[in-house]
């Protein structure tokens, strides 16, 4: 068993795994930040499902988590790590950023929408749309924010405006509404 502290509101991009589950989870009382609401909550009384948990609408994290874990063969493991980062460095640019900034739109991807608008390498201040992948915004070095924001909205009124579909965030905006 390991001890975590990753401080999540959604499970990630693991379509294998499912670290709300019972399989994983060896403690099942989980508490809840911020401490001074006095919460916490059983594994399984948290919905949640592929990147979305309801913890995402009540701005709650969980806090810690005491994992069930299997032993395994130093090789099985290093193989499924390897594995796991050839296709994430396979699908996203190698200079820094935050992964795919919109959520995939019913039937269709946002990255496709946003290439097919030919945004592929705008700019704004530091911050770029990456050539690579059109969904994802790099760091060429000391992007602000408002840099990121820009870019972001950019995106999403070009793709509203070709193609009638409004864009939502896949990273979480703290302290802003998303218009």
């Amino acid at each position: 068993m390991g001890r975590c502290g990753h401080g999540s509101w959604r499970r990630q991009d693991r379509r294998d795994a499912d670290l709300v589950s019972r399989e994983l989870i060896s403690e099942p009382h989980l508490p809840l930040f911020p401490p001074a609401l006095g919460r916490s909550a059983e594994a399984g009384e948290i919905a949640h499902g592929y990147r979305w948990s309801k913890l995402i609408e009540t701005r709650e994290i969980v806090s810690q988590a005491v994992l069930r874990l299997r032993p395994a063969p130093r090789e099985e493991i290093a193989t499924k790590t390897r594995t796991v980062a050839d296709k994430r460095r396979g699908a996203l640019p190698s200079e820094p950023n935050a992964g795919s900034v919109f959520k995939n739109p019913e039937g269709d991807y946002a990255g496709r929408l946003i290439e097919a608008c030919g945004l592929k390498g705008e700019s704004a201040g530091a911050a770029r749309i990456s050539e690579r992948h059109a969904n994802v915004i790099v760091n060429t070095g000391g992007a602000r924010a408002s840099d990121v924001l820009h870019l972001m909205t950019k995106m999403r009124d070009a793709v509203r405006e070709k193609f009638g579909v409004t864009l939502m965030p896949e990273v979480e905006l703290l302290g802003l509404n998303w218009k």
